[in-house]
């Protein structure tokens, strides 16, 4: 995936067009689906830190925190018709306050899956 620009800066409220362009390549490996992550992210200027004790060894860490968010792009070739996913591992864990079931699933195809999984447990002698 190419995306142009690949850094831009904008003020409040304005706008501006980002191009990308993906190449699915024209070989087997272009034969599966594919998904990558664009993140646009909040920059901060890096300020210099300087450690209260400078000394052989001083190590000094600083945290900015800022604002991202990510747009997932997905990729299927017309080709590809195998969406399947498979059930590998369903357990329920029982700790102290709380019961957890989960569930393992594994993308068998060569597509992406959509799925949502649902879990309805009945309590077998209650029927509730």
């Amino acid at each position: 995936m190419n995306i142009s620009p690949s850094s831009i800066e904008v003020k409040p409220g304005q706008k501006r067009d980002i191009k990308f362009t993906i190449e699915v390549p024209d070989n087997s490996s272009g034969n599966y689906a594919a998904w990558s992550i664009i993140v646009i992210e909040q920059e901060e200027p890096r300020n210099t830190i300087e450690p209260p004790k400078k000394g052989e060894g001083t190590v000094a860490l600083g945290i900015i925190p800022t604002f991202a968010f990510g747009i997932y792009v997905y990729q299927t070739p017309p080709n590809v018709e195998d969406n399947s996913v498979e059930i590998t591992n369903f357990t329920l864990d029982v700790m102290e306050n709380a019961k957890i079931a989960k569930i393992e699933a594994k993308n068998t195809g060569n597509g992406i899956a959509y799925c949502t999984a649902y879990i309805d447990l009945t309590n077998l002698y209650t029927g509730i």
